[in-house]
């Protein structure tokens, strides 16, 4: 095996990312690649062990942006209001190539799934922080651990994520949670004068 050049790895993402943007994740290959960075393809897999490591190092790269770039853009007030923008903000990027990179990945069974875990683990510690910093949450019982919300709130997400105009099941689903979280009557009293 060659001795690995330092930085050479981010230099093959970068040729990926452009290959990615011009042609698409489904078309993505090591020759090509090699091709753009002018190298042999087997020197491509002194880096990555083929395509969907590639993938990985896509994905992985695009996912800590954006986790980085939602915390600085969404900080609307309540737990639940930041959650809805979330939502809004990775339906986007689902939508975009980062999401077509995932769909290309998950055609190969098992591939990333240890990647894609810690990632999902990462966006579950953000939420964890978001709703903590909100002081308003009293939840309505003692037997719901703020984990148990986050974790339903995460499955659901990623559950809407993957369907088409999940907007409203999505809202739906906040306004269902509210009551628990802020210790809100499900029921409201109809008051009548």
């Amino acid at each position: 095996m060659r001795r690995k050049k330092d930085g050479f790895r981010e230099e093959l993402l970068r040729y990926a990312r452009q290959q990615v943007a011009q042609e698409g994740p489904e078309n993505i290959n090591i020759r090509d690649l090699a091709q753009r960075a002018g190298i042999a393809s087997g020197t491509v897999y002194n880096y990555f062990s083929g395509k969907d490591e590639l993938l990985l190092a896509l994905i992985e790269e695009s996912w800590s942006g954006l986790l980085v770039e939602m915390d600085v853009r969404i900080c609307a007030g309540s737990f639940l209001e930041q959650a809805a923008e979330i939502f809004d903000f990775l339906r986007q990027h689902v939508d975009g190539a980062t999401g077509r990179m995932m769909r290309t990945l998950s055609q190969t069974p098992g591939a990333g799934a240890a990647q894609m875990t810690a990632m999902q683990a990462l966006l579950a510690d953000n939420l964890r922080r978001r709703m903590a910093k909100d002081t308003a949450i009293t939840l309505a019982s003692r037997d719901i651990a703020p984990d148990t919300c986050v974790r339903l709130l995460m499955r659901t997400m990623l559950a809407l994520l993957r369907v088409s105009e999940p907007q409203q099941e999505w809202h739906l689903f906040l306004e269902l949670l509210r009551p628990a979280l802020y210790a809100q009557s499900v029921f409201q009293e109809d008051v009548t004068p």
